[in-house]
């Protein structure tokens, strides 16, 4: 059976902390050795965020991002292991709209409004540049974060397939255990204990928002736009993917 140790989500760790943790990592590397710890970073920017893409030395004096994420972590840990869990886009931007939402009370109609806008701003700007610029410019909301192929496809030239899980969100959600028993095979793990696996799969869910329930639902039409938006790229993905859920079709 696995060990199970927990952090409270308050531990802060300090510099020392990462610098201890990167010699020790760094000395296994170089003695080309195992250690049965394994370090978890749950950011989920990790996936796509490059904004910072002329920061890397490789992509100085380029027109467009040649190094990304998936360069930077894998020379940090060649061996890496990505999990990425996947919900339908259109679902997923709302639910980020209404999340992100500090500076104005959020609502159906302003985000039917900043839907139409993104949309016009991305098609406008895939018209005359890259596209891989068109992921990093500014919108009135984060509609480039659902194309999730383009970014899977990022890693995928990276790293090999058998280093990354992609599961299923709305699956997920219906049987968690399933789902963790999935990733302890895909990390090569023994499996959790029974009480283990129970209490891991009653936690509660992290960064959730009451101000969903006061918004409702979104507009029919704002979620008709979306998914004609979002179609495509979703059939790109459940292609690369082999998967027919990552289509997200409504029966």
């Amino acid at each position: 059976m696995t060990d199970l140790i927990l952090l409270p989500r308050e531990l802060e760790l300090s510099v020392n902390d990462f610098q201890h943790g990167w010699r020790v990592a760094r000395k296994i590397k170089e003695e080309k050795t195992t250690h049965p710890l394994i370090t978890v970073d749950g950011s989920a920017s990790t996936a796509w965020d490059n904004r910072h893409w002329l920061e890397i030395l490789e992509n100085q004096r380029c027109s467009q991002p040649r190094v990304g994420p998936a360069h930077v972590v894998t020379q940090m840990n060649p061996d890496v292991r990505i999990i990425l869990i996947l919900r339908d886009p259109t679902e997923r931007l709302f639910s980020d709209y209404v999340y992100f939402s500090h500076r104005e009370a959020p609502s159906r109609e302003r985000f039917h409004e900043k839907v139409k806008a993104a949309i016009a701003a991305f098609q406008n700007c895939t018209s005359h540049k890259p596209l891989s610029l068109c992921l990093l410019q500014k919108s009135t909301v984060r509609l480039h974060l659902g194309l999730y192929h383009i970014f899977i496809s990022n890693w995928l030239r990276v790293i090999p397939r058998g280093h990354l899980l992609v599961l299923h969100s709305e699956t997920y959600r219906a049987n968690v255990t399933a789902a963790l028993e999935q990733a302890f095979r895909f990390l090569d793990l023994p499996p959790l204990s029974n009480e283990a696996m129970r209490f891991l799969s009653t936690l509660r869910e992290r960064n959730t928002t009451k101000k969903k329930s006061s918004v409702g639902a979104m507009l029919p039409q704002t979620d008709a736009i979306l998914r004609e938006f979002y179609s495509e790229h979703n059939s790109q993905l459940a292609r690369l993917l082999d998967d027919d859920r990552f289509e997200w079709r409504r029966g």
